[in-house]
Formats: C-alpha cells, structure tokens, sequence
C-alpha cells in the first residue's frame, strides 16, 4: 500500500511539474550554465535537486553538487517547440574515460517545455560529470555535476 502510495505522489509530482513548466513558462533558475548559439531560445535549463517546489518548479535545494544518494532528479526546461524534434539528455562523467552514465532521449512535442527525470546517482562513482542537452543534434545547454 505505501509503495503505491509513492509511486502515486511520484507521478502527481512529474504531472504537475511538467503542467507547470506548460503554465509559467521557464525562465533562467540560476547557477552556472552555458548556452548554444544556434538561433534557437535562451531559455533552456538544467537544475539538479531532491526536493521539487509544486508551485514554481524549482528545487528546494537546487545545487550542482550532491552526495550519492537516492532521489536525485533533473529537471530539463525549454521553450514551448513551434514543432516536433528530438532531444537528448547526456550526463558524462568527466574525467578519465568519459563514461556514460545517463542517455535519454525523447520527442519534443507542442505545448510541453520540460521534463523530469530522477538519477541512480546513489549508483554512480564519486567524481565531475558534464550534463548536456541536445535538440535535434544542437547542444542547448551544459551544466557540470558533482557527485561526493
């Protein structure tokens, strides 16, 4: 019953994360973060935390360096799309072999700016790691991470 429970408020949370990103809009959450420069909007956006505020979509405790453990989320904004493309989500570790850890990708559909997705970061080695979001093959947005 409890895991039910979770899983129900997981999913109301992401809902209502990605209607309010739809409502609002997103704007620039801080931090430090680099654009592309392919004509497309400035307003794409990385911010990484455990906590998620339902009434502006931002982390609680946003931040770009966490410890491992579990409930790490990612939220990627963007403009509303005038239409349909692909987008990607690349977390890299950044050092050394430059190891994947996350590859997700996704169809850019009209009337959705984000979406929100939760790392195994409890999983992942201690060390830098680069995310980066791509649309249609064209980086938008970089963010490093720190996992301690």
């Amino acid at each position: 019953m409890r895991t039910r429970r979770a899983a129900a408020l997981t999913a109301v949370v992401m809902w209502a994360a990605v209607l309010l990103v739809i409502a609002y809009g997103l704007s620039s959450f801080g931090g430090e973060k680099t654009f592309g420069d392919a004509g497309l909007p400035a307003a794409y956006d990385l911010s990484f935390g455990y906590r998620l505020n339902d009434t502006n979509l931002r982390f609680t405790d946003e931040d770009t360096s966490f410890s491992r453990k579990t409930g790490l989320k990612v939220l990627v904004g963007y403009p509303d799309a005038p239409e349909d493309g692909q987008a990607r989500l690349l977390i890299t570790k950044r050092t050394g072999s430059r190891m994947v850890t996350v590859d997700e990708n996704w169809q850019l559909e009209p009337g959705v700016t984000g979406h929100l997705f939760e790392l195994k970061a409890e999983e992942w080695a201690a060390g830098e790691y680069l995310c980066t979001f791509t649309i249609n093959g064209v980086m938008v947005a970089s963010v490093p991470l720190e996992i301690t």
